[in-house]
């Protein structure tokens, strides 16, 4: 996943392997057996240095499901960052559950508020310069927000953590292709409402704007459309003619090379931006 509120710090010239910070994963939903699998693997390790950040007992449960025994250092604090080694892995203990507060397969108040201090302690290690990304595997969101009320995604969370007050999205990314969406986890029958020319802007802005940050001069962007056969002439919808529409040329009198309105329908409306030749 690939974040605009998430910049990775500077590393001296003397450390050429990057520390990244893993939250494994959610102990009731999608645990940290994958991950586990994922740094078992002499090709990922010696790719970067890791800080786990889990309570240890998962963590080693995880290990056990999965038939891997990963040799690690214990992490006290963030206050000193030793050089990196390609392979090294180490923890640092957070999001504890006590013995029998959660059950695998349920949402669970206790997981969610394990999450959400694995998430701010993550942070704490990035903003500290002890890491230099994050990683993580999916997380209940629905157990974070009966932890948390004020807490609708991770990348919210995220967000609210780094003091960060402009527009945050996720970003997928498969080699030189770029997906953003404009609407994100809401009810399917609320998407068409909240599709205005101010989201589509901001959207397509920072589909523009970050891969130019990652060194992609000029990404070719295509913005999909909502409706059926985009909207056929208004028969079926109105909003690709009275917001989309206007939205691009907007954009594109702002400097912004929308290259036109995708072809594709996606139910969600995605900005998709491709950064090779």
């Amino acid at each position: 996943m690939i974040s605009p509120i998430i910049e990775v710090l500077p590393v001296p010239d003397r450390v050429r392997i990057p520390r990244i910070g893993v939250l494994p994963g959610h102990a009731t939903g999608v645990r940290p057996e994958l991950t586990a699998k994922l740094l078992a693997r002499p090709d990922v390790r010696e790719r970067a240095a890791f800080l786990i950040l889990d309570d240890p007992a998962v963590w080693a449960e995880a290990q056990d499901i999965v038939g891997v025994s990963i040799d690690m250092s214990i992490a006290d604090d963030f206050a000193r960052r030793p050089d990196a080694e390609a392979g090294e892995i180490s923890i640092y203990r957070c999001g504890i559950h006590l013995p029998g507060s959660y059950t695998v397969g349920r949402r669970s108040l206790a997981a969610g508020a394990a999450v959400m201090d694995m998430l701010t302690k993550a942070v704490a290690a990035l903003t500290g310069g002890y890491v230099d990304g994050l990683l993580f595997a999916p997380l209940n969101k629905q157990a974070m927000k009966r932890a948390g009320p004020n807490c609708d995604d991770e990348t919210q969370f995220l967000a609210q953590l780094m003091g960060h007050r402009g527009p945050a999205i996720e970003f997928n990314v498969l080699d030189n292709f770029w997906t953003a969406r404009v609407t994100s986890h809401m009810p399917l029958r609320n998407v068409a409402s909240e599709i205005t020319a101010e989201r589509i802007e901001r959207v397509v802005k920072l589909i523009h704007d970050t891969p130019v940050r990652a060194g992609n001069r000029k990404p070719r962007i295509k913005v999909a459309r909502l409706n059926p056969h985009a909207g056929e002439g208004g028969l079926l919808g109105r909003e690709e003619a009275e917001i989309i529409g206007p939205a691009m040329e907007d954009l594109q009198r702002a400097g912004i090379d929308v290259g036109g309105r995708s072809r594709l329908t996606f139910w969600s409306l995605t900005a998709t931006a491709s950064t090779g030749s």
